[in-house]
């Protein structure tokens, strides 16, 4: 029913007390108190989208998916605080590395602030900032699931 890794996830979450989750909600109510206080004085913030460029995409990956937790880790890293905090984010095209593969940037905005991402997001893109290549190596997962 669940790939391998929303499994892993699950299995996990079973070892976990009513104590554990009591806490990890007092520390998502403190990230998002630290995080409202900061939207006050700033409307974005631009950070990351992953800790690493794109990783590259195993054999049969296209088919039957891929879990790999290290390289999960470093590709989540920046991108769950938005998540934790249910905060509106999006990912910008950056550039690419050495070898073509594509970098990103997210810009995270305040609670129901998501004119303002999009905003942003819109005069980078009007300025030229976004425009990228397609990498050598594309797969492109919505065309793959419409056929």
């Amino acid at each position: 029913l669940f790939q391998i890794d929303n499994q892993m996830v699950l299995g996990v979450t079973r070892l976990l007390s009513a104590r554990d989750y009591l806490a990890a909600l007092m520390v998502r109510t403190k990230a998002m108190r630290t995080l409202s206080q900061l939207f006050e004085s700033v409307d974005v913030i631009a950070l990351p989208t992953t800790a690493t460029t794109a990783p590259r995409v195993g054999a049969g990956a296209e088919r039957y998916g891929e879990s790999n937790i290290k390289v999960g880790g470093r590709v989540a890293r920046f991108s769950f605080l938005a998540n934790l905090c249910g905060l509106p984010a999006m990912s910008i095209p950056a550039g690419q590395d050495a070898e073509g593969l594509p970098i990103g940037f997210q810009l995270m905005g305040g609670h129901c602030k998501e004119h303002i991402v999009l905003r942003v997001a819109k005069a980078l893109d009007s300025g030229g900032w976004a425009e990228q290549a397609r990498p050598a190596t594309f797969y492109d997962a919505v065309e793959t699931l419409i056929k």
